[in-house]
């Protein structure tokens, strides 16, 4: 669950907040600048999605760094951008970043790293440069394997003074809290239950009714009540909420 310091970027708080309309005379570098740094041999099109969705968000200018193998191929199918070529290693990941991604964030506005890397050691690295400097005012975005680095560099990234913007998916989120990937399933079920007022079977379509219950239940059972945010439903629940599905677990079980 959120906690009071933390902003969750859903699609309310996006809804609220349009991107804002260049001037009609805008230049692309008034557009907005994006660097994007990542790929290997064996996803050399995942740079490419990336690349494609900065622009079709408005970005004005887009640079992209993947390993030099797939470089040509990504600057003949998207010629409007900037390709940085980069050394590889023998498994076809980043070898060396450092100089590219220095030179490259001095003419960008917003720096995405780690898309289609299948190396952590390569991911960390880009990280470890990205976040060298505390005070810089480029916005981040860490994304797929530069996510599963960050538990031991989770000091360098709250010392930035600008917050990053982390994209995890349940995996990559269980992997970043040290967890299983079971638990942040649960935990995603309960908010919709305590804050969307659904029903089981509302909560998520892809799991079988017997399969939301031993969830939320297994998760529960380790977590107080008033941590969870229960106490509320401990006194109005109804028998099909979560309080009545685990008061009734055995019949369950």
């Amino acid at each position: 669950m959120a906690s009071p310091d933390r902003l969750p970027l859903d699609s309310d708080w996006l809804r609220d907040r349009p991107l804002p309309e260049a001037h009609p005379h805008a230049d692309k570098n008034a557009r907005g600048r994006v660097f994007a740094i990542g790929g290997c041999t064996e996803m050399p099109g995942g740079l490419l999605l990336t690349a494609e969705a900065a622009l079709r968000a408005g970005a004005g200018k887009v640079q992209a760094a993947t390993v030099r193998s797939a470089a040509p191929a990504l600057g003949v199918a998207m010629p409007e951008i900037r390709i940085f070529p980069l050394d590889e290693t023998e498994a076809g990941e980043i070898a060396a970043a450092g100089e590219v991604i220095d030179r490259a964030c001095q003419r960008c506005d917003a720096v995405i790293a780690g898309p289609a890397m299948g190396c952590g050691e390569a991911a960390g690295a880009v990280v470890d440069c990205l976040t060298a400097d505390a005070g810089s005012a480029l916005a981040l975005v860490l994304d797929a394997t530069a996510l599963m680095t960050l538990p031991a560099r989770a000091a360098a990234l709250a010392a930035r003074v600008f917050p990053a913007v982390l994209t995890p998916h349940i995996g990559e989120m269980a992997a970043m809290l040290e967890c299983e990937a079971d638990a942040i399933d649960a935990e995603l079920l309960l908010e919709m239950l305590l804050h969307d007022g659904r029903n089981w079977e509302d909560a998520n379509p892809r799991l079988s009714e017997y399969t939301q219950q031993r969830k939320i239940l297994e998760f529960a059972d380790h977590r107080r009540p008033d941590a969870l945010g229960l106490e509320p439903l401990i006194k109005t629940a109804p028998d099909r909420s979560v309080v009545g599905r685990k008061q009734n677990r055995r019949s369950i079980e």
